[in-house]
């Protein structure tokens, strides 16, 4: 797993290449962001508050999705060679040497 992050124009950027299997721990963001896949396939987990998890799949050429802000989830590759990109704005997030991603314990 490598990830590369960057900033322009108040944009945070996170490429995530992975191999199958590989993912993004749970964790949560106190700020919305999206999710894309590049190339490949990912499978999410997220855990609502109050309801069940929920997992479904991205893959390259479809939609990002919209995680909303303090919901736990997990991204998983599926394939070898996956990229997975997230995307937030550089002001919302934490911490900067976390490229935007905060690995809260759940």
């Amino acid at each position: 797993m490598n990830r590369t992050t960057h900033d322009w124009n108040d944009m945070r950027v996170d490429v995530w290449m992975l191999n199958a299997g590989e993912k993004i721990p749970r964790h949560r963001h106190p700020f919305v962001h999206t999710t894309g896949v590049a190339q490949g396939r990912t499978e999410v987990e997220v855990w609502w508050p109050e309801h069940e998890s929920s997992v479904f799949q991205i893959q390259a050429g479809g939609p990002d999705y919209e995680f909303p802000p303090d919901i736990d989830h997990e991204i998983r590759a599926m394939d070898d060679d996956t990229i997975a990109i997230n995307m937030s704005r550089i002001g919302h997030a934490e911490n900067g040497a976390d490229g935007g991603i905060a690995f809260d314990d759940p």
